[in-house]
């Protein structure tokens, strides 16, 4: 298996170095060294697998794994003795559902230190693997930074974390409308979540026993709250946009 894809990264090279334009050589150099990302493999069986159901079939797909996930999350909350058992499940499947989406631009990034893999990534995919991995790296800063300085990075976390869904989905959106839909939608939810993070840390919290709540305070948990909304939906509205049959 090793040799095969030795053999097959060497050929499109080979391809490539003949025809530095070609498309078809560009991508089969791109996919044959993903693969040898353990990450991706799984991932890639599931693409093609999500694929060859069809439309409906991938909504049954989806909205079955989430109801499955909230049946478990409420036995879990309900059954403190099966936490230990179902935690895990649980955990396994945000992993895979954020893996899914964020997963091909994170392997991207690897690619960037490859020394053939960054020269066959096409602008799209350099320019996908500079955000999410960037987004990415907030979020492993911030974790960092909660751990040792400040709580309130567990926020900034959650914010660059979010982000990475619906950055995912604008880079991998045909163009140009969907793409330019996503892109808005994008923005708008950064905007809304930075500015609400901004507020939260600018505004001081009411003391303990008030009665009533700063306006911009509560300006600004709404703004983050609207902002942890859109980002979970993220994957709901690029499904949505999968499903529509776009005019050229």
């Amino acid at each position: 298996m090793q040799g095969e894809r030795r053999k097959a990264e060497e050929h499109f090279r080979e391809a490539l170095r003949l025809d530095p334009e070609s498309e078809w050589a560009r991508l089969g150099v791109v996919e044959t060294i993903r693969t040898y990302n353990p990450l991706y493999r799984p991932l890639f069986r599931y693409f093609q697998w999500m694929q060859s159901l069809g439309g409906r079939g991938r909504w049954i797909v989806i909205i079955g794994a989430y109801v499955i996930f909230r049946l478990m999350k409420t036995v879990a909350d309900t059954n403190p003795a099966l936490q230990i058992w179902l935690f895990p499940l649980i955990i396994a499947y945000v992993f895979f559902a954020l893996t899914t989406w964020i997963g091909q631009p994170l392997i991207d990034v690897t690619l960037r230190f490859h020394p053939f893999g960054k020269l066959a990534l096409s602008g799209d995919e350099r320019a996908a693997s500079n955000w999410v991995g960037g987004f990415f790296l907030g979020a492993v800063l911030s974790v960092i930074a909660a751990l040792f300085i400040s709580s309130v990075f567990w926020m900034w976390m959650l914010f660059f974390l979010l982000m990475l869904l619906p950055l995912s989905l604008m880079f991998n959106a045909e163009k140009p409308q969907p793409r330019k839909m996503l892109a808005f939608y994008t923005f708008a939810l950064g905007a809304c979540g930075l500015l609400g993070l901004m507020l939260l840390s600018i505004v001081p919290a009411p003391p303990e026993g008030a009665k009533t709540i700063p306006p911009l305070r509560l300006l600004a948990g709404l703004m983050f709250f609207a902002f942890i909304i859109g980002g979970v939906g993220a994957s709901w509205i690029g499904n949505i946009m999968r499903s529509i049959t776009w005019k050229k």
